[in-house]
């Protein structure tokens, strides 16, 4: 949903408006889907997640100069801020194994964390996790976490 969320904060930055940027970029087709109402639920998506993100985020998404990775991680933060079982999920697992040099995630990471929500009461029915697209390796036994360079990091950080 990269291109689709800088289409969108490319519209929403020009108007300022949500409903008027997703009236936008569906008038505009840019999406690139097949059904105006599969485009609608790809703008619901998009705009929920870009609304968590700040002004000077998503200019920096907007930006044309923004290296491609930089957008993918945006859009990656946007949706854990979001979805606040993907967030944790991204903060508790993900991280740890980032800072351990760990390369993937397994089935018993993802089921470890899952058993910790439910002994503590937080995960409230939820027994899946949507991974975004780009973010699994077939054949693989598990995730592959997202990696980030400490500059793009450190780059991002200062943005909020």
């Amino acid at each position: 949903m990269t291109r689709q969320g800088i289409d969108v904060a490319r519209a929403f930055l020009d108007c300022g408006d949500w409903e008027q940027s997703r009236l936008i970029v569906l008038e505009d087709g840019r999406f690139g889907v097949r059904t105006l109402s599969a485009g609608k639920r790809v703008a619901r998506e998009v705009i929920k997640r870009l609304g968590t993100l700040s002004g000077v985020e998503l200019r920096y998404l907007a930006a044309p100069d923004t290296p491609v990775g930089d957008c993918d991680a945006i859009m990656w933060v946007a949706m854990c801020r979001y979805y606040e079982l993907v967030g944790e999920f991204a903060n508790e697992v993900l991280r740890d194994h980032y800072l351990l040099g760990v390369p993937n995630v397994t089935y018993e990471d993802y089921n470890q964390f899952v058993l910790k929500k439910r002994l503590f009461g937080c995960l409230c029915g939820c027994e899946s996790l949507v991974v975004p697209a780009g973010y699994w390796r077939p054949g693989s036994v598990g995730l592959s976490p997202l990696h980030l360079s400490m500059t793009r990091l450190m780059r991002l950080s200062r943005l909020r």
